[in-house]
C-alpha cells in the first residue's frame, strides 16, 4: 500500500509558494546541500537543522541540535513535536506550512 506524501509549502525565501512532496519516512531540513529541503540562502538555519519523521501515520518534527531552534505555530520545540496539517513550521528565517501527510 502506498503512503500519502508529506507535503510542505514554502512560505518564504526563493522557493516561496512552492509545494514539495516526499514519500519517504524521514525528510531532512537545513543549509547543507545534502538535505532534502536545502536552506542554503538562510544563514540562521543550521547545516542539519531538523528532520520530519513519519511514524504510524503521524508526522513529527525533530530539532537536531540547531543553534536557533525550530518553531511550530510560533512555539519553540524541545526535541520533538507532532505536526498537524496546516500548522506553521519555522526554521531559521524560513517558514513552511504542512500541507498534508
Amino acid at each position: 500500500m502506498r503512503r500519502p506524501a508529506i507535503q510542505i509549502e514554502h512560505l518564504s525565501g526563493p522557493e516561496d509558494g512552492k509545494t514539495v512532496s516526499f514519500s519517504k519516512e524521514t525528510v531532512t531540513i537545513g543549509r547543507s546541500n545534502d538535505c532534502d529541503i536545502c536552506l542554503a540562502h538562510d544563514s540562521t538555519a543550521s547545516r542539519r537543522h531538523a528532520r520530519l519523521v513519519r511514524e504510524g501515520g503521524r508526522l513529527f518534527v525533530e530539532d537536531t541540535g540547531s543553534t536557533h531552534g525550530t518553531y511550530v505555530n510560533g512555539q519553540r520545540i524541545q526535541g520533538r513535536a507532532e505536526l498537524q496539517p496546516n500548522c506553521l513550521l519555522r526554521i531559521g528565517h524560513s517558514w513552511f506550512r504542512i500541507a498534508g501527510q
